[in-house]
């Protein structure tokens, strides 16, 4: 087991890290219950979606809706078979990846 599961494992019996995730899932099963649809056509243009392909919490399906709602919108689909909790296995993958995105937005910048 790598170093970084194990801490993350172990916060899980942390009654303070019980308490957040608690609240986190709580809050977001009230609160986001639909995409604020007219707000990303406000900040379309800033924004990148990054759906992944086999998350349960968000259907692929979620991503084919956005596609048809914005179709000019940067939304992407994952290929890499990269899981919902990305940090526990492919964190340094999903860095370089964003990364990536980040230096194509601030070359268009300086175009």
């Amino acid at each position: 087991v790598s170093k970084c599961t194990y801490n993350a494992v172990m916060n899980l019996f942390n009654p303070s890290c019980v308490s957040n995730q608690m609240y986190m899932a709580a809050s977001e099963m009230v609160q986001v219950v639909s995409p604020d649809l007219p707000t990303i056509h406000d900040h379309i243009s800033k924004l990148l979606f990054y759906y992944g392909a086999t998350d349960h919490w968000c259907p692929v399906s979620y991503y084919h809706k956005m596609k048809l709602q914005f179709p000019d919108a940067d939304i992407k689909l994952c290929e890499k078979g990269i899981a919902h909790a990305f940090c526990l296995e492919s964190s340094a993958e999903t860095a370089v990846m964003v990364w990536g995105w980040i230096q194509e937005d601030v070359s268009k910048i300086y175009q």
